[in-house]
């Protein structure tokens, strides 16, 4: 308990913030319990020079107390005399701590806009090829009607993917609305890719087949690259060696029936690769 108190009293001195868990994230593994008390107000150590007799094991209290705070001081004063060297002729002066009330200006390379929700699903087909399809807003996952499309597609694409067993697993930003988390581009970006991280540990891919009406900004090289709409060329991923084709979104190629053919004549690079492995 000593060492603990010790430990958070170095911290705040040198400006160290001590954070601790509100709450369990799922699936996260139990924190340790930490319970520190402090000493109660009315426990006083006197010292002995007052003349009032201090029983023997008061003493050792006030020893072991006394070399506990003298201990603490000599590794302050090393820490401020490694971290801010005095100058000859000038004071020293230490750094302003920042005020926890006080709202720090965000980096300029941090991006704050706001991004809009937006959700998809993925299919693990096999080594050779996963599926990226978009979702309309407001569903959750993709409908039984363009599932058998989907299926439809796949078998066309190559034979033996006729019986494969279409195993989707959905992704929809913003997380929720009530924890308090990032909602910004950057944060949507790092989570869409700590996502396909995952499903690539559990079934790696060489290509990816994008069913979207236009690359979606989040597979993008970078934010100033512009919209490019379906039917473009073989794109890598700028993460992981994965080629990445984009064709229209199932839904869009459900109300409309034309867009079928298109994404078929785009889909005719995969199939090419597809024959040669």
């Amino acid at each position: 308990m000593a060492a603990e108190q010790l430990r958070q009293h170095l911290l705040k001195e040198t400006g160290i913030t001590c954070w601790f868990p509100r709450y369990t994230l799922p699936g996260a593994a139990p924190s340790h319990e930490v319970c520190v008390k402090s000493p109660p107000a009315d426990v006083q150590i006197r010292p002995a020079s007052v003349g009032i007799p201090i029983q023997p094991s008061a003493q050792r209290a006030e020893r072991s107390a006394h070399l506990d705070v003298t201990g603490a001081a000599d590794v302050l004063k090393k820490l401020k005399t490694t971290a801010e060297p005095e100058t000859a002729g000038q004071p020293q002066v230490s750094a302003p701590r920042p005020r926890p009330d006080v709202q720090l200006t965000p980096r300029p390379h941090v991006s704050t806009v706001i991004a809009d929700p937006f959700g998809f699903s993925w299919f693990a087909i096999d080594k050779r090829l996963s599926v990226l399809a978009m979702l309309p807003p407001g569903a959750s996952r993709v409908s039984a009607s363009c599932r058998i499309m989907l299926q439809r597609l796949l078998t066309a694409l190559h034979e033996p993917w006729n019986s494969v067993a279409l195993d989707e697993q959905s992704f929809h930003w913003p997380f929720a609305d009530d924890l308090d988390l990032l909602a910004d581009a950057n944060a949507a970006s790092q989570a869409v890719d700590g996502f396909i991280a995952r499903r690539l540990r559990v079934q790696r891919s060489t290509m990816l087949l994008v069913l979207s009406d236009q690359l979606p900004w989040f597979l993008k090289q970078s934010p100033a690259e512009g919209d490019e709409q379906a039917g473009g060329q073989l794109k890598i991923h700028r993460h992981y060696d994965l080629a990445m084709l984009c064709t229209h979104a199932l839904h869009s190629m459900e109300q409309d029936a034309g867009l079928k053919r298109a994404a078929w004549q785009s889909m005719q690079v995969l199939r090419e690769r597809l024959g040669r492995t």
